[in-house]
């Protein structure tokens, strides 16, 4: 198992320190919990709060792994991917205020 969460890190590493990659694994993992949250629950704020907690969640799961992979952990990374999470849940409630996903 360990091996197989290697080979797919290796494929998504594109920049050095990996930065920009927690950020967007944030951005799509807050937007895509946020709308089914919101789809069941009909509640914003809900889907909010879900949307931030589990990009958080998981975030701070790949660091507890990280000694396992590459033998070091990054609070950074932790954070890039917490603010990503961020930006993912609140792009999904502006776009729900503007109109875009209403159906």
């Amino acid at each position: 198992m360990i091996d197989l969460i290697r080979k797919i890190e290796s494929f998504l590493q594109v920049t050095r320190n990996g930065y920009v990659e927690h950020f967007i694994g944030g951005i799509l993992i807050g937007a895509i919990v946020s709308y089914f949250v919101f789809k069941k629950t009909h509640i914003i704020w809900v889907a909010l709060f879900f949307g931030i907690v589990t990009s958080s969640f998981i975030g701070l799961a790949k660091e507890l792994i990280d000694p396992y992979l590459r033998g070091d952990r990054d609070k950074l990374d932790l954070i890039f991917t917490s603010l990503g999470g961020i930006l993912g849940s609140m792009s999904y409630y502006i776009s729900r205020k503007l109109g875009k996903f209403n159906k």
